[in-house]
C-alpha cells in the first residue's frame, strides 16, 4: 500500500517570496522608471520595513573583493654576468581594488555609468562574480562586513517567519544570484531599483 507524505503547508514568508517574484518580473518585462502600481506597493513596503534591517557589522568580519586584472612591477635580477629586468605581476593595490569610475558595465546594485563597490563573504564568490576565463589573471582583496543562508525550505514552512521576512530573503538571494553576461542588463535591473531605493 503506497502512503503519501503530509508536508507541512507553505507559511506566510512564501507570500513575501512570491511578491518579490512578482516585482522582478514586471520590472524586467516592462518599464524600468514607469512602474506599475503593485511594484510601486511593494518598494513602499522595502522602504518601510528598512529600520528592521539595520545591523551593525561586526569588526573583524572577512569579506573578499576581486577584480579582472593586475599590475606589473618592474623587477631587476642582477647576475654575475648579466642584469636581467623584466615586469612581475602584483595584485592590484588598494587604489586598484576601488570602484572604477565611470564603469560602463552593468552591476546587481548600479546602472551602466554608475560605480559600485561589490564585496562577497567568500573569497569563491567574489572570484566567479567577476566571471574569469581560463587562465585570467584575478587581483583579489580581503577586507573586514555579514549574510546567512537559511535553508529555504525551512523558512518557507517556518510559521514564525513574516511575510516581510520572505521578501527580505527573496532580495538576500537576488542580490547573490549568479547572473549570465548576455542577460546582466535585463536581470539586474530588479536589485538596481531596491539598491536605488536603499
Amino acid at each position: 500500500m503506497a502512503t503519501t507524505e503530509t508536508r507541512p503547508p507553505l507559511g506566510p514568508a512564501w507570500i513575501g517570496w512570491e511578491s518579490y517574484n512578482d516585482f522582478a518580473t514586471s520590472v524586467k518585462s516592462g518599464l524600468r522608471y514607469v512602474r506599475s502600481k503593485a511594484s510601486e506597493q511593494f518598494l513602499a513596503e522595502i522602504r518601510a520595513s528598512c529600520a528592521t534591517r539595520r545591523l551593525v557589522i561586526p569588526q573583524k568580519k572577512i569579506f573578499w573583493r576581486a577584480r579582472l586584472g593586475c599590475e606589473y612591477e618592474q623587477v631587476t635580477t642582477t647576475h654575475p654576468d648579466i642584469t636581467v629586468v623584466y615586469d612581475e605581476k602584483r595584485p592590484y593595490k588598494r587604489e586598484g581594488m576601488k570602484p572604477i569610475p565611470n564603469w560602463q558595465g552593468e552591476g546587481r546594485a548600479n546602472p551602466r555609468g554608475i560605480p559600485s563597490l561589490y564585496l562577497a563573504t567568500t573569497r569563491d564568490t567574489a572570484l566567479s562574480e567577476v566571471r574569469p576565463w581560463l587562465g585570467a589573471t584575478i587581483s583579489v582583496a580581503q577586507l573586514q562586513k555579514y549574510h546567512s543562508m537559511d535553508s529555504m525550505v525551512g523558512v518557507f514552512r517556518d510559521h514564525t517567519k513574516t511575510v516581510e521576512d520572505g521578501i527580505w530573503i527573496a532580495i538576500d538571494r537576488a542580490f547573490a544570484e549568479p547572473v549570465s553576461k548576455e542577460d546582466e542588463a535585463r536581470d539586474y535591473l530588479p536589485t538596481q531599483i531596491i539598491a536605488e531605493l536603499f
